[in-house]
């Protein structure tokens, strides 16, 4: 059976590989699909571009068709978001898109369990995902009323990053200048920001800002990364995560929903009781916003708006 003709009948049907052990406290990978590249024909991310289909509220064949059309290294970002491979595993660790699409929608399927029963991937409802998600942390329930599923991935993101945002700045704000040197020390450890010391003097919305630029992407995915790796640099000691890695929203995503991430506080602020002590809602969340940056990704390279509808 190709790849190309999984579909709900016959992805049913289709028998499980046993999955990989993973390791828990691993933070997800740095990963490097360019946000600042030329769209390109040939790019594989720009391919996937048309089965974002922005307007549409996403059945289980879209879902199915996204993954299926997305490069291996999609893919892998996936499989680590959901816990399938460890943050250090290489695309030599897929097994082929028809598998890893399979393995991906059954343990969505099953960590999804806490918020509705799935008993098989094919009846899997990830719009429906989306929205509970997007309710559970208080997404304007106008906005969503009618939302399609990008629009409802995208409005749930900036609810996350917004409460990202807010944690890193309060505590940003209540460091010595020391400190902050230290901070922007692990962000820019090669150099590149000329005065770190003028850096560490700015309040906490302004330096978000500041390295939003330095990082060179624009808009929300330069907030997102920026809060995100400075908020890293902050929680992780002795971990080095340079701006300069930060190359799409793709990245930034896979760091802040990581298990060490830094935004564990940020997230049980937003889920609350629903989220705490239970690390597959955590996952659940990560996965969503993961594959809502992957779509940006795609949109991006193939030079489409990819604002929300």
């Amino acid at each position: 059976m190709s790849f190309k003709s999984l579909s709900i009948r016959n992805f049913n049907s289709a028998s499980l590989f046993p999955r990989r052990d993973v390791l828990a406290t691993l933070c997800l990978p740095i990963l490097a699909a360019c946000a600042s590249r030329s769209p390109k024909a040939d790019d594989p991310m720009a391919r996937v571009a048309p089965l974002v289909k922005k307007p549409v509220v996403w059945k289980i064949q879209d879902f199915l068709d996204f993954l299926n059309g997305l490069p291996a290294s999609g893919l892998l970002t996936l499989k680590k978001s959901i816990d399938l491979l460890p943050a250090e595993a290489t695309e030599q660790g897929l097994k082929g898109t028809q598998v890893d699409v399979l393995e991906i929608a059954t343990a969505l399927c099953q960590k999804a369990s806490w918020f509705r029963q799935c008993s098989k991937p094919g009846d899997f409802d990830y719009h429906g995902l989306v929205v509970g998600l997007a309710t559970t942390a208080k997404v304007d329930s106008a906005k969503l009323k009618n939302a399609n599923t990008f629009d409802a991935e995208q409005l749930l993101m900036e609810k996350v990053y917004a409460e990202v945002e807010k944690d890193f700045i309060t505590r940003w704000d209540k460091m010595s200048l020391e400190e902050r040197k230290k901070v922007i020390e692990k962000v820019d450890p090669n150099g590149k920001l000329k005065d770190h010391a003028s850096m560490a003097t700015m309040a906490g919305g302004t330096i978000v800002r500041t390295l939003a630029l330095a990082i060179g992407l624009t808009g929300f995915a330069g907030y997102v990364a920026a809060t995100t790796a400075l908020g890293a640099a902050t929680a992780l000691v002795g971990v080095t995560l340079p701006f300069a890695a930060y190359t799409s929203l793709t990245t930034a995503i896979s760091i802040l929903t990581g298990p060490v991430g830094w935004s564990a506080g940020a997230l049980l602020t937003l889920f609350g009781a629903v989220i705490a002590g239970r690390p597959d809602a955590r996952k659940t969340a990560g996965f969503v916003l993961t594959m809502h940056a992957l779509k940006l990704d795609a949109l991006k390279a193939a030079g489409s708006d990819y604002s929300p509808a």
